[in-house]
C-alpha cells in the first residue's frame, strides 16, 4: 500500500457572495417587518378596545363622507385634482379616531386643512361644520392620548419604512395606512353585533314571508335578490337619501301590483334619490330592482306590510354598514351617469 504524505488543504466551493448577501438581507428584513407588523396590529387593537365610540357616531361621520361625496361630484374641477382633494379629506376623516389628544388650537388647524382640501368641491359650510363636530365626537370617545398617538405613529412609520426593504416573493405585508382604514370599524363598540342581529332578522323575515306566501325556491331566491339590490343601492347613500329610496320603492305598491307607469315613475324617483355622480353599477342595480318589482310584490304575498318589513330590514343593515366599502369614511368624486338607459 502506497502512502502519499501530502498536506491536506480543505477548500469550499466558491459561492456568489452577492446572492448569499441578498438572501440573508431579505430574510432579515422579512423577520424584522413581521415583528413590526405584530407590534402595529397589536397596538391598533388595543386602541380599538379602549375606544368608547358608538355606532351612532360611526353613522354620523359616514353620512358626512357620503354627503361630501355627493356635493363634490358636482365640481367642475379636473377629475385628477378633485380626486386628490377627496383623498386628502378621506385621510383627515380616517384619522379622527386618533385625535382625542388634540386641544382647541389643534382642532383649528384641522378645520383649516379640511376647508382648504374641500375648496372647489362645492361642499356647503354647514356640512363642513357638521363634519368637524362629528370628528371631534369620535376623537373624544376614542380617547387616544398623545403618548398613544406618538407610539402608533412611530410604529406606523417604522413598519412602512421596513416594508420598503422586504423582497417580493418572501412575504406580502399590508400597507399600514390601508390596514388602518380597513379596520376603522373596530373603534366603534357594538356595531358588528348589531349588524349580525339585523342580518338575522332579515333572513328570518325572508323565510317567514316566503313560507306564508307558499313561494317556490326560485321565488324565495328572487325575493332575497331584491333585498340585496336594495342594500346595494343604499350602501353608498347618506341615511336620509337611503330612507327616501325605501319610501319611493314602497310607493310603487301603493295601488297593489305595480303598473308599467308606476314602475317608470319609481325608476325616475330612485335615480333622483341617488343624486349627482350616480355610477353605472348603481343605475344597473336600480334597473334590476325595477325589473323585479312586480315579482317581489307577488313573492311577498302581495302584501304592502310584508314589503315594508323587508325594506325596513334592509335599511337597518345599510345603517350598520352593509354593502359599504371597508373604509367607511372614504370620499369619492364620481362623474354623473344618470343619462343611462333604463334597459
Amino acid at each position: 500500500m502506497i502512502r502519499h504524505d501530502r498536506p491536506c488543504r480543505p477548500a469550499l466551493e466558491g459561492l456568489e457572495s452577492r446572492q448569499l448577501l441578498t438572501s440573508s438581507s431579505a430574510a432579515y428584513w422579512t423577520y424584522r417587518t413581521s415583528h413590526e407588523l405584530n407590534l402595529f396590529v397589536g397596538d391598533l387593537q388595543r386602541l380599538e378596545l379602549m375606544s368608547q365610540a358608538t355606532p351612532a357616531q360611526y353613522l354620523a361621520l359616514r353620512d358626512d363622507a357620503r354627503a361630501i361625496s355627493r356635493a363634490a361630484s358636482t365640481t367642475t374641477l379636473a377629475l385628477p385634482e378633485a380626486n386628490a382633494k377627496a383623498l386628502a379629506v378621506s385621510l383627515q376623516l380616517d384619522r379622527s379616531a386618533l385625535d382625542g389628544w388634540m386641544g382647541d388650537s389643534a382642532w383649528d388647524g384641522v378645520r383649516s386643512r379640511l376647508t382648504a382640501n374641500l375648496d372647489g368641491l362645492n361642499v356647503p359650510p354647514a356640512l363642513v361644520d357638521q363634519t368637524i363636530a362629528d370628528m371631534k365626537a369620535i376623537a373624544t370617545s376614542s380617547g387616544v392620548t398623545f403618548h398613544d398617538f406618538q407610539t402608533f405613529t412611530d410604529e406606523f412609520n417604522t413598519l412602512r419604512a421596513d416594508e420598503a426593504y422586504t423582497t417580493s416573493g418572501y412575504r406580502h405585508f399590508p400597507d399600514p395606512g390601508l390596514y388602518f382604514t380597513q379596520h376603522l370599524r373596530g373603534f366603534f363598540r357594538g356595531g358588528a353585533v348589531q349588524r349580525g342581529r339585523d342580518q338575522s332578522k332579515l333572513d328570518a323575515d325572508l323565510r317567514t314571508i316566503g313560507a306564508e306566501s307558499s313561494d317556490t325556491p326560485a321565488e324565495a331566491a328572487a325575493l332575497a335578490s331584491e333585498a340585496r339590490l336594495l342594500e346595494k343601492i343604499g350602501a353608498g347613500l347618506p341615511t336620509q337619501a337611503n330612507e327616501q329610496v325605501g319610501q319611493d320603492f314602497l310607493a310603487t305598491f301603493a295601488q297593489g301590483s305595480p303598473s308599467p307607469e308606476a314602475l317608470a315613475q319609481a325608476r325616475s324617483a330612485l335615480v333622483a334619490d341617488l343624486g349627482a355622480g350616480t355610477s353605472g353599477p348603481s343605475l344597473s342595480a336600480v334597473d334590476h330592482l325595477i325589473a323585479g318589482a312586480s315579482g317581489f310584490f307577488q313573492d311577498a304575498g302581495s302584501s304592502q306590510a310584508n314589503a315594508r318589513t323587508l325594506v325596513l330590514d334592509v335599511r337597518a343593515i345599510v345603517a350598520d354598514g352593509g354593502g359599504s366599502p371597508l373604509n367607511p369614511f372614504k370620499v369619492e368624486v364620481s362623474r354623473s351617469s344618470t343619462g343611462a338607459s333604463a334597459g
